[in-house]
């Protein structure tokens, strides 16, 4: 694609900080209920950090923090919902995302994202992703270049994530079967954070739709806290685990094939002013 056909407004090359206006929300990204779903939502954010990371051609461009041998994992995620995001008046109108990384650590970093309806001048939502630095081969964490540190991590900001442990997983809870495909995947061929999450999402509507779940709504949702612990690639089946703890919907994505939890997520429906 031709640079001057991408939709970015400004660019820092020293953070990786940017403005982006995006076309917005269209019928695709609706869900039955016609309400825009967590999956555009997480899809909206990544497209922005991916193009933060492809025009970050300054002196030390985001492929430096790749490296060679090298693979990009996100790790968790923390959401901030706002009532804005479900109001009908700013759907198909543009959106800017307001990106940047922040806290770079020894082998992980983090990347807010903001996002504003144009037309409404409101903020819809606020998220922070952590992401890893893992071996390509053993996915075990490895040290981001010193070059991309001394260069780039000297000037990001710092903020405060809420953290969130691991859940146990009750005995009395609800279940729903998936099988992932290529459409869930990331370019490293396996299933990404937004389609985790786009998972949960169907889940708590499957049961709600069949009255094992009665009262959820996604419009009540104000956070979203999620965990990522697996991998998973087409054609392996998931169980989403589903229960309660007061007022927080929680979730358990565990892969039948590899015998393992891959993926944990709690809807809150508190509001919150963490982001």
């Amino acid at each position: 694609m031709d640079p001057r056909d991408m939709p970015i407004m400004k660019v820092c090359q020293e953070t990786m900080a940017s403005e982006i206006t995006l076309p917005g929300f269209g019928f695709s990204d609706l869900d039955p209920e016609k309400r825009i779903s967590f999956f555009a939502m997480a899809k909206l954010g990544e497209a922005s950090r991916v193009f933060s990371y492809n025009y970050s051609t300054g002196v030390v461009p985001y492929r430096k923090l790749m490296g060679k041998g090298a693979l990009i994992f996100v790790k968790s995620c923390y959401y901030e919902i706002f009532p804005d995001f479900f109001d009908i008046k700013h759907q198909f109108k543009p959106v800017k995302c307001i990106s940047q990384l922040q806290n770079l650590g020894n082998t992980s970093y983090q990347h807010h994202t903001k996002l504003i309806s144009t037309p409404m001048q409101a903020v819809l939502f606020s998220c922070v992703v952590t992401v890893v630095r893992v071996d390509k081969v053993t996915r075990r964490p490895v040290p981001i270049p010193d070059e991309f540190v001394q260069s780039v991590g000297q000037k990001l900001r710092t903020c405060h994530v809420p953290k969130m442990k691991t859940m146990s997983v009750p005995k009395e809870c609800l279940k729903v079967d998936f099988i992932a495909n290529w459409a869930d995947c990331d370019g490293y061929k396996h299933v990404n954070q937004s389609s985790y999450l786009r998972f949960c999402q169907s889940a708590a509507e499957q049961l709600e739709w069949s009255k094992m779940l009665p009262g959820y709504n996604s419009s009540s949702v104000r956070t979203i806290q999620a965990l990522h612990s697996g991998e998973t690639t087409p054609g392996q089946k998931l169980t989403a685990s589903v229960w309660k703890e007061g007022q927080t919907l929680c979730f358990d994505l565990f892969n039948e094939s590899t015998e393992n939890t891959v993926y944990q997520a709690a809807f809150g429906t508190q509001k919150a002013s963490h982001l």
